[in-house]
């Protein structure tokens, strides 16, 4: 579903990266930060999960289809303003 809205893979492309990038600087500086970041991202993923619940049906409405889009669009940025905001300001 991700990959189906280029939106939507953007998004997931980005959060990727910064959460990489900010891994990465955690770990080598002495890694700190690095165990609430991962906390804060199985976080992340359980939301995903939980908020917006795509189906395990073949077949899904267009309707549906835009509604769980839309959600995990809002997730999505919420999460790469919150890692700008929280670990790299």
């Amino acid at each position: 579903m991700i990959c189906a809205d280029p939106e939507l893979s953007a998004l997931d492309v980005k959060e990727n990266k910064v959460y990489s990038k900010l891994r990465e600087d955690f770990y080598n500086k002495n890694g700190s930060d690095s165990v609430t970041l991962e906390n804060e991202r199985q976080e992340f993923l359980h939301d995903r999960t939980e908020t917006c619940p795509i189906p395990f049906t073949a077949r899904i409405s267009e309707n549906d289809s835009k509604q769980i889009i839309l959600c995990l669009k809002r997730l999505y940025i919420n999460r790469v303003n919150r890692l700008e905001n929280s670990f790299i300001n």
